[in-house]
């Protein structure tokens, strides 16, 4: 059977938010979508998340992320692999808009080994009418 838990933690003080997270997700083996042998089967993701928040004052906001999620596989010849992700976001509150920028890395996504890391940046506008 499928199995997946999490929990997680926060805890602020003054202008300082801190959170961790942790996750436990275990697929059924027959809906894996690799149709190779046991050795590429994921058996279970293990995933945790840190993060800090700094709050300048009531309109601006600061904060970083590290997302680490490690892929086990059923073989135990077969190595983990880590797929790990970091953010720095700015939020600015206009009144009823919201500037943000965020700039984020990815290493290993997908879980893949070649490499491909990725680096992104996302501009969001928001308003509330």
């Amino acid at each position: 059977t499928a199995e997946s838990g999490a929990y997680y933690a926060t805890y602020a003080i003054g202008n300082v938010s801190l959170g961790y997270s942790k996750a436990y997700k275990a697929t059924l083996i027959a809906n894996d979508a690799d149709g190779g042998g046991s050795a590429t089967k994921v058996e279970y993701y293990d995933q945790s998340n840190q993060s800090i928040a700094y709050a300048v004052n009531d309109d601006l906001t600061i904060s970083y992320e590290v997302e680490k999620s490690e892929a086990n596989y059923l073989a135990d010849g077969t190595a983990s692999i880590e797929q790990k992700s970091t953010g720095v976001q700015l939020a600015y509150n206009l009144g009823g808009m919201t500037l943000a920028i965020a700039r984020n890395s990815h290493e290993n996504p997908s879980y893949s080994t070649t490499n491909a890391d990725l680096d992104q940046t996302l501009i969001a506008v928001t308003m509330a009418f």
